[in-house]
């Protein structure tokens, strides 16, 4: 049994991500741009005496899985595996543990079960979980903290409709409209390339995101063909 858990919304999670980051630096929501991660832990450490540690191995779970980050609660300290340094899963991760810092640092947790939150990639991965445990929904409330931290609602929809002026798609800028038309694909690899330049981080994370919000209407879904074909896929 986890204590503390708040009920937290997308809005809620939306809104505390402007909050954190209007405290660190507001700039960072006036135009699409990445958010410096390094720099905010930096003065996580300074002014809020938080533990950072990138440097160690994390080891694995008791079920043999990698652990890629980790959340302590006492003393406070977030740990990032250091086969990550280098690697572009390294700002989602990092930033997935700061969500853990700001919405679940008031957590108690019955002694026999863990100290700190440890994540596994799998942890990370948005859609892979129902979420019916406690440890369920704190995942939850970590990755849609940490996709907003990094790429931020207002500049990110902003983003979106720069990209496509550029590309000269006109009608219904702000909306993705994905089909199987080689054009559509096309243009979407394309969209999600500019992103990812924009905001460093990995396209998995971008069409999270882009789901998350609501900017991708992607019309392969309702094919049934397609349908048939992601039950062939590993």
């Amino acid at each position: 049994m986890i204590k503390g858990i708040q009920n937290l919304s997308r809005e809620d999670i939306e809104l505390k991500v402007i909050e954190v980051i209007e405290y660190f630096r507001k700039e960072i929501l006036d135009h699409p741009c990445a958010t410096p991660i390094l720099e905010f832990v930096q003065q996580l450490q300074k002014e809020d005496k938080i533990i950072i540690d990138l440097t160690k191995d994390l080891g694995n779970t008791n079920k043999g899985i990698k652990i890629v980050g980790l959340f302590n609660l006492k003393p406070r300290g977030i740990y990032i595996d250091r086969s990550l340094i280098n690697d572009n899963r390294f700002n989602f991760t990092l930033s997935h543990e700061i969500g853990h810092l700001v919405l679940h640092r008031k957590l108690t947790f019955k002694q026999e079960e863990y100290e700190g939150i440890q994540d596994t990639e799998y942890d990370m991965i948005s859609g892979k979980h129902i979420l019916k445990t406690d440890r369920d929904w704190i995942e939850w409330q970590a990755n849609y903290f940490g996709s907003a931290f990094l790429m931020p609602k207002q500049t990110f929809i902003e983003a979106v409709r720069q990209i496509q002026d550029r590309m000269g798609i006109i009608r219904n800028q702000g909306m993705i409209y994905l089909d199987n038309t080689s054009s559509s694909i096309r243009d979407f690899k394309h969209i999600k390339g500019e992103l990812k330049k924009i905001y460093m981080v990995n396209v998995t994370n971008i069409e999270i995101r882009l789901n998350d919000l609501g900017i991708l209407n992607d019309q392969r879904l309702k094919n049934v063909n397609h349908i048939s074909r992601l039950f062939r896929e590993e």
